[in-house]
């Protein structure tokens, strides 16, 4: 049996240049811990996802799914301040589409 952590398979399974699978098998990871109950090791594999998905320029939608999952991990284990944090980053980098600058005729 190998001696490495969950936290590091999915890098030498999937290896680099794969990041939405890599950011595929992390979710899922995260999720499993959490069913697991393995309140620690799931908010830092979800830590690990949002270092993958903060390159990402689209999907937004996914940023703000990951990081409600994120701040909920945290929670859990009362960790309220990284909570927050998580939960307002990409609240903050989100885009803002106002439609009151077209003009009407």
């Amino acid at each position: 049996m190998s001696s490495s952590s969950p936290q590091s398979r999915p890098e030498a399974v999937l290896g680099a240049g794969n990041e939405r699978r890599l950011a595929r098998a992390r979710l899922a990871l995260a999720r499993e811990l959490r069913d697991m109950e393995e309140r620690l090791p799931v908010a830092e594999e979800y830590l690990k996802l949002v270092d993958i998905l903060s390159g990402w320029r689209e999907d937004r939608e996914i940023h703000i799914m990951v990081a409600a999952e994120v701040a909920v991990s945290f929670a859990l284990v009362d960790r309220w301040e990284p909570a927050a944090t998580a939960y307002r980053r990409p609240l903050r980098s989100r885009p803002r589409h106002c439609t009151c600058s077209r003009s009407r005729r």
